[in-house]
């Protein structure tokens, strides 16, 4: 199972509507992990739809999507390690990725792929922070006006990037490898660690 971290923006949309997006690009047994850092308050997993919709609202996108399993998860920083754990223990097999959505436990996941939707300009600390790891940014204007992630504009932060990340990628997007490849030679961006050891 890979996990794929979806941050940017809490109180957006953007993250939500690339999650079901690639959700329905994938088209395999994808799970979703929506996580909620509160100040205070019981940690909480459920993956109960009706429960889900009374905490979360925004999980609705999700909840109508072709995913093979949701959780959603709520719980102060102190306790998230364990919570994680919980949620964890809930997943079904068969889940070939895991879109996990929240800022705070993308640190704590150390998932495959942390994707950032950007807004504008980052509001708080945790947002800086998940935009300087991320290694796919994509703009929330281009994302809204974009139906297929194929033809999707998107900013790879550096100039290299993994043979593991840049086939993850493709695959997240529908794209081919000889496309994807030659996107990256445009730019600019050499691929290294090839993962037959062909390449440095």
């Amino acid at each position: 199972m890979e996990s794929i971290a979806l941050t940017g923006r809490p109180e957006g949309s953007g993250r939500t509507k690339l999650g079901v997006m690639l959700t329905n690009n994938l088209r395999c047994g994808i799970g979703i992990l929506k996580g909620e850092i509160k100040d205070s308050g019981s940690a909480m997993v459920t993956d109960d739809h009706n429960i889900m919709r009374a905490e979360s609202p925004g999980i609705s996108p999700y909840l109508n999507s072709g995913a093979a399993q949701i959780i959603y998860l709520s719980s102060t920083m102190s306790e998230l390690n364990s919570t994680l754990e919980k949620a964890y223990k809930m997943l079904a097999d068969g889940i070939d990725y895991l879109l996990v959505e929240g800022n705070e436990i993308a640190e704590y996941i150390n998932p495959g792929l942390i994707i950032y939707v950007s807004e504008g300009e980052p509001l708080d600390s945790a947002e800086e922070e998940v935009c300087r790891e991320a290694q796919l940014i994509v703009d929330y204007v281009e994302l809204q006006n974009n139906k297929d992630l194929t033809d999707l504009k998107f900013t790879l932060p550096g100039d290299e990037i993994s043979c593991y990340r840049a086939q993850l990628i493709s695959d997240l997007l529908g794209l081919g490898y000889g496309e994807f490849g030659r996107k990256l030679n445009r730019e600019g961006i050499k691929v290294c660690r090839c993962q037959l050891g062909l390449f440095k």
